[in-house]
């Protein structure tokens, strides 16, 4: 029994490893997530409450929109660049390719935002497409990039509709894979973690060592703690969307 006890131990432990690795690499993609999101209020164009652009941003010169797409071209160059280093297979590098490509025209959209009141929509447009498409490769760069197939992947990068809504909801099912990604990670770790602390427990209650009754309250405290720690997946099971 000891030894029938060991191989779910084990198996356990290595799960419980990779859940934490998984889990340091899920907050390392969050603070750039964070970060990135950050730089994009910063500018300043739209309310938030409402999603409409302020008023003064329509009056913005050719300068100051130069400036923003200087900004977000040194942005997405760093990101970009880390991403292609880490890519891990030749579907991943040609979608971040075909990523590039339109960012370029992004950014040349906004860098043209001050020419009409089109314009000024489209660069707007534009500049969000590019953080939340840079905010998604930095959840991807972390691992956390769900399974897609090559035929998924489309080669016609140069015509996004940047005032299309449907760009913007395509990023976010591709968040929300990203996000499922973590869920089972997130699952696996407590789910681990739990049957380390029950095995553990199991094998102290099946050992021949002779028990008083403080032994029996510690055993059956801790044969608790991994049954909670088990059912703490289920907060990441009920969790569709983030």
């Amino acid at each position: 029994m000891w030894a029938f006890l060991h191989f779910p131990l084990h198996l356990a432990l290595v799960l419980a490893v990779e859940g934490a690795a998984q889990s340091s690499g899920w907050r390392a993609a969050n603070i750039e997530y964070i970060a990135l999101g950050e730089e994009l209020n910063a500018f300043n164009l739209t309310n938030p409450d409402t999603n409409t652009i302020y008023a003064p941003v329509y009056n913005y010169t050719a300068a100051q929109w130069q400036s923003i797409a200087s900004t977000v071209n040194d942005t997405f160059t760093n990101v970009m660049n880390a991403a292609l280093t880490n890519s891990k297979n030749i579907d991943s590098t040609y979608k971040l390719i075909g990523n590039i490509q339109t960012m370029d025209t992004a950014v040349g959209l906004v860098a043209n935002g001050s020419q009409s009141h089109n314009a000024t929509l489209t660069a707007v447009n534009a500049l969000s497409w590019t953080y939340y498409t840079l905010e998604l490769a930095a959840l991807e760069l972390a691992g956390f990039e769900a399974a897609s197939n090559s035929s998924d992947v489309s080669s016609d990068f140069d015509s996004v509709d940047f005032d299309s809504q449907a760009v913007f909801d395509a990023i976010n099912e591709e968040s929300n894979k990203s996000y499922s990604v973590f869920v089972l990670a997130f699952t696996y770790f407590f789910v681990a973690i739990g049957l380390v602390v029950v095995i553990c427990t199991a094998i102290a209650a099946l050992s021949k060592k002779e028990k008083r009754a403080v032994h029996y309250v510690r055993l059956a405290i801790s044969g608790c703690i991994g049954l909670v720690l088990c059912f703490i997946a289920l907060m990441a099971v009920d969790s569709a969307s983030w």
